[in-house]
């Protein structure tokens, strides 16, 4: 494919992308595709926490993930922000625990990566 062929391991999408064009994305490349399922105010400020069920099911690989609408910004960050950027990482992964919980109700077989795991596109310095 041509964007593994340039390098890439993900693909990062917009944020508002329907099902019927995940699918289409998942059709021409096999790389995890990353999706913001809460997004900033300044990427959109869109909300679909509740349709990770869905988002997987359509696009898997997917990584998903959450900014926080209504948030303030903070980059760039300091330590005049550090207070506020704890706070806005708690409210992060507590959003996320909530679309696992959506996710078990839908009754999804999907499964979440383990830190580290092998595809992850993680920055190596």
């Amino acid at each position: 494919m041509i964007l593994e062929s340039l390098g890439a391991d993900t693909v990062n999408l917009p944020t508002d992308l329907t099902l019927p064009e995940l699918v289409e994305m998942r059709s021409v490349t096999r790389l995890p595709l990353d999706l913001y399922v809460e997004a900033p105010d300044a990427m959109g400020g869109i909300v679909r926490g509740e349709q990770v069920g869905d988002l997987i099911a359509a696009a898997s690989p997917l990584y998903v993930k959450f900014g926080l609408r209504n948030s303030r910004r903070l980059y760039p960050s300091g330590m005049h922000l550090q207070a506020d950027a704890e706070i806005i990482g708690r409210e992060k992964v507590r959003r996320a625990v909530v679309s696992m919980e959506w996710l078990a109700r839908h009754g999804s077989a999907a499964i979440q990566s383990l830190p580290g795991a092998a595809g992850l596109g993680i920055p190596r310095r």
